[in-house]
């Protein structure tokens, strides 16, 4: 029996393991509980947006406001952006191209 390698004793144990498995996962008391967990008596309910009563003009109105200005600021700040990158390209073109004008 020392003919076997540690390997092949290693790998004796994991089919030995994985045939017969003794060990079965039991819960515990602590794991299963029949009480209602107390932080779920407490949370508070998110309602959606389906109101019973009808909406005015006015707060698709505001709504349609909101969103718009949402989006034309989005817009504002992406323009303002690539203006200043692209003004920083432009400075760094620049003296690039003055620095070869002058070594020639």
């Amino acid at each position: 029996m020392s003919d076997h390698t540690e390997e092949e004793r290693l790998g004796d144990q994991a089919n030995t393991q994985t045939k017969n498995p003794s060990d079965e996962f039991v819960p515990t008391e602590d794991t299963v509980s029949n009480k209602p967990n107390q932080e779920a008596e407490h949370m508070e309910v998110h309602h959606h947006a389906h109101q019973a009563e009808k909406k005015n003009w006015k707060s698709y109105f505001w709504e349609f406001l909101m969103l718009f200005l949402a989006v034309f600021c989005g817009f504002l700040a992406e323009y303002q952006l690539e203006h200043k990158i692209e003004k920083e390209k432009e400075t760094v073109l620049s003296v690039s191209f003055l620095t070869e004008l002058r070594v020639c």
